[in-house]
């Protein structure tokens, strides 16, 4: 009788199909940050360049007038639009990477015949898909720093979802683990930033992760190793 213990042995399986979508998404993502900071920046450019011929304008109502406008387009442009769409996009590319990552696990355990389910974890999110492969046989090691980065990417995340963009103490945990990607507002702001090149920094960060993972989807444990070297 089967040790129900023991897990499934890997099968030949290549799931390049389920997780095509979400390369792809990858690629529109970080495109639309780059079209949106480029966008944005050649906006401010135009703001500064207008900004400083103001001294040009003799009609003085005129000229605060127009000082005013300007400075209120700057102070939208940086503290509205801008961290508007970076949050959009990384909320947008999360939720993607989230769910394909249940649907791999889930094509995974069908195809190693497992009759646990995805579902009957307990766990949620990264959590709940790093120990269902782990059940499946899947070495822990699958799951290096990528991962572990994006443990923190999701706290921020989940912050930026649930709590309108406002840190508390283990966020600011993450956010300082994180610093390439995001930053802490100045003193007694509490607020979430995410920095220029954050969006594209995640979605690299999600890519070795998958990376690292299908090395052991594919690859043969250590004990298989060793029994297939055995003479």
């Amino acid at each position: 009788m089967a040790n129900p213990n023991t897990p499934p042995k890997r099968p030949f399986w290549q799931p390049s199909f389920i997780m095509h979508g979400l390369w792809s998404r990858f690629d529109v993502v970080k495109e639309l940050a780059w079209d949106m900071e480029c966008s944005m920046r050649r906006r401010i450019e135009s703001l500064n360049e207008q900004a400083s011929k103001l001294n040009e304008i003799e009609d003085e109502d005129y000229r605060d007038h127009l000082s005013d406008t300007y400075s209120d387009e700057y102070f939208s442009y940086t503290t509205e639009w801008i961290p508007l769409i970076r949050e959009s996009l990384l909320l947008s590319i999360c939720s993607s990477f989230e769910y394909h990552l249940d649907r791999l696990s889930s094509s995974y355990g069908r195809a190693c015949g497992s009759s646990f389910k995805l579902g009957d974890m307990k766990d949620r999110g990264l959590t709940r898909t790093r120990k269902f492969m782990i059940r499946l046989g899947v070495e822990e090691q699958a799951f290096g720093q990528a991962w572990q980065a994006l443990g923190d990417i999701y706290k921020v995340r989940n912050r930026i979802a649930h709590a309108g963009s406002i840190s508390d103490a283990e966020t600011q945990k993450a956010i300082q683990s994180q610093s390439d990607i995001f930053e802490q507002g100045d003193v007694n702001d509490y607020s979430i930033k995410i920095k220029e090149d954050g969006i594209e920094k995640v979605c690299e960060l999600m890519q070795n992760a998958l990376r690292d993972i299908n090395k052991h989807l594919f690859a043969p444990s250590k004990k298989e190793e060793t029994e297939q070297a055995a003479p």
